[in-house]
């Protein structure tokens, strides 16, 4: 090799960050959470340069303090017992060791990651191949309520490692499918809860099936009896990390407002106008007031999603999705998702009924406010509650206020950007970058930019979604180019058709409507609401929606009908005038699509 060609080699291994995809910079303030570190950086821990592309491309910068303490640590293979606030990265401090020490050339299960709820597995998951997509790991997820014939599928062939609950891990173990001889990593995140009685027994058979020659590593926020009784039993020599001098977040504002049980609605209400929500998280003491209070905040006229243990997978799994990529501004939950859930975008949690322990309102709140960022939590108190309140206060060691007239936005939405629509029609401000409210705008509307700069204007103030259902532009399109042709051939049969078609999309409305998305929870109205709603003015406005195509059709049944071939130009017309709007819209969607890639 000539010395022009050692020199060109040379500069490019040096510059191979220049060839990275990094995501946007997150500018967002921090707190001492996740900054007050000892200055260390990724390339410090002598990680394969595979791993270090993946981290950088998912936009992690430096490490947080867990992940300072914990990554080198875990290298050298030592047992671990982590302690550190929800929401300081303990999901990166594991995954990075673990996916640094797997080879992919041996074609077996290596780590084995155990954690409480499908939701966090999936989570975890997407992180972990996130990080490894330059190494070509194969990773598994399995949880109950899944075909467990898909999941024995899949451990015929390569699998490196398996997130998992612990139900469905340990039923195939006992099944003699998963394979766990070279299975020499374990990690249990949100240890407390997996080491509960909901999960009694289970983690000690799961690990007679590992080898002897194992590293066991913990993760949690808090630590109660249970876990020193684990330590005690299947651990050598754990290092301990502790770095939960304070219990609750530093960028979590802590309020609460004492309000009788019917006057919480009302209560709810009145926060979701007065405070600047990016998206948020209500929480529920049980399933049936998760569903309740998900169809009051739709009666009440904001975009609401629910879910809870009871539902089915499927639906849990779609609403998890769509939340987590801002398709709903606001999540009624039970303690479902309490542990671990990572959304970015959520700096307001409520507690609509406060929780009974401690342990619970620290994870509840820890949903706001995440890697460091801030948040703000408010608990709705009954007269019932006030005592749970200050023991709360006394076991976590902090402070909760009482919520004042006005809550001050610098709290929980530090910065303000100046956003740029796709269609580059019109720009306005909005604090903190909230770019689903940007995808619902260009997708549902005709790219006006009076009309647009209305929409924004009413989003931001409302802090509500339009709820309207996304259209396939192209195929509709086609159908209108069509109704042009047919009319053309025949005005009177293409009325007819549009009648009947019109019909049966009404009485679509009447079964489907309100049912379409999560048991009625995407602002739409059945036959039943309406029938049942006491207001008239309400009652007019849910009939009007359902039963606006079958006016349209029988408008349409009568234009055409109009004599000396108007009925047949006022069609055309029509159809023109719609081919027109949904071209732009067309158009607007293409830009979005090449521009932001979503």
């Amino acid at each position: 090799m000539s010395a022009a060609d050692t020199k060109v080699a040379v500069t490019t291994d040096e510059n191979w960050k220049a060839g990275l995809v990094l995501p946007a910079k997150d500018k967002r303030f921090k707190t001492a959470d996740v900054t007050d570190t000892k200055g260390v950086e990724f390339e410090d821990f002598c990680l394969s340069r595979d791993l270090l592309m993946g981290i950088f491309e998912k936009g992690w910068e430096k490490p947080s303090p867990i992940q300072e303490a914990s990554i080198g640590v875990a290298l050298s293979g030592q047992d671990i017992l982590a302690r550190a606030k929800n929401g300081t990265g303990k999901t990166g401090a594991y995954c990075i060791p673990v996916i640094e020490k797997i080879n992919p050339a041996i074609k077996k299960i290596q780590a084995l990651v155990i954690v409480p709820t499908r939701e966090l597995a999936l989570q975890t998951s997407q992180i972990c191949v996130e990080l490894s997509k330059h190494i070509k790991l194969k990773i598994m997820v399995t949880t109950g309520g899944t075909d467990l014939r898909d999941d024995i599928m899949r451990l015929n062939g390569a699998v490196h490692m398996v997130i998992a609950t612990p139900g469905r891990i340990l039923d195939l173990m006992e099944k003699g499918v998963a394979d766990m001889s070279n299975c020499k990593m374990l990690v249990l995140d949100e240890a407390d809860k997996l080491l509960s009685q909901d999960f009694q027994g289970i983690l000690d058979r799961l690990i007679s099936y590992l080898p002897k020659e194992r590293q066991i590593m913990l993760y949690s926020a808090t630590f109660p009896m249970t876990v020193t009784e684990f330590m005690q039993k299947h651990m050598r020599k754990p290092y301990e990390i502790n770095l939960m001098e304070e219990l609750t977040l530093l960028g979590v504002t802590q309020y609460y407002a004492y309000v009788q049980e019917k006057q919480k609605v009302h209560c709810l209400n009145t926060l979701f106008r007065k405070l600047q929500i990016n998206q948020s998280i209500i929480f529920c003491n049980s399933t049936q007031r998760v569903e309740l209070l998900a169809k009051k905040i739709t009666e009440i006229g904001y975009s609401c999603y629910y879910i809870h243990s009871k539902m089915a997978q499927n639906h849990r799994n779609r609403v998890f999705h769509d939340f987590r990529q801002g398709n709903c501004r606001n999540l009624v939950c039970s303690d479902l998702l309490t542990r671990g859930i990572d959304i970015q975008a959520v700096n307001v949690v409520i507690n609509f009924d406060f929780p009974r322990n401690a342990e619970t309102y620290l994870h509840r709140i820890g949903r706001s406010g995440r890697f460091g960022h801030l948040g703000v939590a408010i608990n709705l108190i009954t007269y019932e509650d006030r005592h749970t309140l200050r023991r709360i206060e006394q076991e976590l060691r902090t402070q909760i206020e009482p919520i004042p007239k006005a809550v001050d936005p610098k709290l929980y939405r530090k910065h303000h950007y100046s956003i740029v629509l796709p269609s580059d029609l019109v720009i306005f401000s909005m604090a903190e970058p909230s770019l689903f409210a940007i995808q619902h705008t260009t997708r549902q509307y005709v790219p006006n930019s009076i009309v647009l700069l209305w929409i924004a204007q009413r989003e931001m103030s409302s802090y509500n979604f339009p709820l309207l259902v996304n259209q396939c532009r192209t195929i509709q399109l086609c159908c209108l180019v069509l109704q042009v042709i047919l009319t053309y051939i025949n005005v009177e049969y293409m009325g007819m058709m549009t009648f009947i078609f019109t019909m049966a999309l009404c009485l679509y409305n009447l079964y489907v409507t309100g049912r379409r998305m999560y048991n009625n929870i995407d602002g739409r109205f059945d036959l039943r609401q309406i029938i049942r709603e006491s207001d008239n003015q309400l009652k007019l406005l849910y009939a009007s929606e359902v039963f606006t195509p079958l006016v349209l059709g029988i408008l349409v049944f009568i234009i055409v009908r109009l004599p000396g071939g108007m009925g047949r130009f006022v069609w055309t017309l029509a159809c023109c005038g719609q081919i027109g709007a949904a071209l732009l819209l067309l158009v607007v969607e293409i830009q979005e699509v090449v521009i932001n890639g979503y």
